[in-house]
């Protein structure tokens, strides 16, 4: 297993706040984590923030900290109880990126403390902190120690906290001189989710395969047919005849590139466990889905394992007679417990509603939409792949610009992205600030029973 650790910007300036004082001095802040584990990969997901009382340290200075560990049982049962993940964070005041000596003795004692409260414990997690907010963390074991393999700070920005290789292969030359060298290799050793494989799925897809991402998580369940050929990139006549799976024809493709993207497919709905748990392990999640309810769900599994999303949706207007009255395209930027699809009013419950009767129960949902009591479910737009292209290209490039800010304006003005094609209009926009967002309870609860609280998913 690799483990890493993730957490939003607002609990990263709590934790800065907590370990970096004027004091200079050395600080100790407790962190109850949620956690996803799927697929090889544990995420920790930082969820409640515990400074260490100030009457709890013995000694303090800028090189080492001791305290009376007392205080810390209320939390060894809280994480038994609600399986949850107790890290420790302390601060390195001098700037030391490495563990020290002392560190490794505090933390082999601490492992032992643990392993005396609570029966067969998994790995002890400890972290350090230095003035700049850069965080260094490792797993603490009985024999060994094993680095996190990243850190993630989900805001405005996205940033990683890694020390990963450097190794740049011939086809990504011409994008690190666009880039430069962290870039890609941020890019190279993160996980990337993409729920829905169609129109703009398959177009953010084949921008990620060369820009170099290391691995890819494809998620749908919708064979290729004919209808598909005008907008899903790499597909042939071939594999419409043969009915497919969209998501297995694309990773023969993908991998037929030979440019190193690992792919994992997963051939249901969403709504599913298996879904859930391999978008729940990615580092960053794409939504490229048709239905208003899929977007719901999807908001809410990247606010319970603390994700950040791109929402990319297209429009395209027919007039029935040949002609256009509309196109639009949009993006949203969406970080786990901020201001949510729901509350920006992209749809509303009514219309999550109209579509999950649609698709349980098709003669319901004719009954009671013929007598008013549901909303008009549209199931066929027109689709064409120079709109799906324009989409996908600035939901890629805005998350570029997240991990490698080059826009003129900063990204905590740029919420989302609204694209009219028809009347040549493109807007960065920021979203009304919303302090208690649907989802907000939820950011870091990840792995829960039923998975998102949702029974529907088994």
């Amino acid at each position: 297993m690799n483990y890493s650790l993730s957490m939003t910007f607002l609990q990263h300036a709590e934790l800065k706040g907590h370990l970096v004082t004027p004091s200079g001095n050395e600080k100790v802040v407790w962190v109850l984590c949620g956690r996803a584990v799927s697929c090889g990969r544990v995420r920790l997901l930082v969820q409640s923030i515990y400074p260490l009382p100030e009457d709890a340290y013995v000694d303090v200075s800028p090189v080492q900290v001791t305290w009376k560990t007392s205080g810390v049982v209320e939390l060894f049962d809280k994480a038994e109880a609600e399986n949850l993940v107790l890290v420790k964070f302390h601060s390195h005041p001098a700037g030391c990126h490495e563990f020290s000596s002392t560190d490794d003795k505090s933390d082999k004692e601490m492992l032992a403390a643990i392993c005396d409260w609570i029966e067969s414990p998994e790995e002890f997690v400890s972290c350090i902190m230095t003035p700049d907010g850069r965080i260094e963390g490792r797993t603490v074991g009985r024999v060994s120690y094993d680095s996190l393999t990243h850190v993630m700070i989900v805001g405005y920005d996205i940033t990683f906290f890694e020390r990963w290789s450097d190794f740049v292969p011939g086809f990504a030359k011409r994008n690190v001189q666009a880039f430069g060298d962290e870039t890609f290799r941020i890019l190279r050793n993160i996980r990337v989710g993409v729920a829905g494989c169609s129109g703009t799925g398959s177009q953010v897809i084949e921008q990620l395969v060369r820009l170099g991402v290391g691995e890819l998580v494809l998620v749908d369940y919708d064979r290729v047919e004919e209808k598909n050929l005008n907008r899903i990139s790499n597909l042939t006549m071939q594999d419409a005849i043969s009915g497919r799976l969209k998501v297995e024809a694309l990773k023969e493709k993908i991998e037929g590139m030979g440019l190193g993207t690992k792919v994992i497919v997963v051939s249901t709905r969403l709504e599913t466990s298996e879904a859930v748990r391999a978008l729940s392990v990615c580092d960053i999640v794409f939504g490229c889905l048709d239905t208003k309810g899929g977007r719901h769900t999807l908001n809410r599994l990247t606010s319970f394992y603390t994700i950040p999303y791109f929402d990319v949706g297209v429009r395209l207007d027919a007039d029935g007679c040949n002609g256009i009255n509309g196109i639009n395209a949009s993006v949203h930027y969406l970080q786990p417990g901020k201001k949510s699809l729901l509350h920006r009013g992209v749809y509303d419950m009514e219309d999550v509603r109209a579509e999950n009767k649609y698709i349980d129960d098709p003669e319901g949902y004719v009954e009671e939409f013929g007598k008013g009591y549901v909303k008009g479910v549209n199931v066929d737009r027109p689709a064409v792949i120079p709109i799906n292209a324009i989409a996908s290209s600035f939901a890629v490039m805005d998350l570029l610009a997240r991990i490698h800010d080059y826009r003129s304006s900063g990204n905590d003005e740029v919420d989302k992205i609204l694209i009219s094609v028809s009347g040549e209009i493109l807007a960065y926009e920021e979203v009304d600030i919303c302090d208690k967002d649907i989802f907000f309870r939820v950011v870091g609860r990840g792995d829960v029973r039923p998975l998102l609280d949702m029974p529907v998913i088994r």
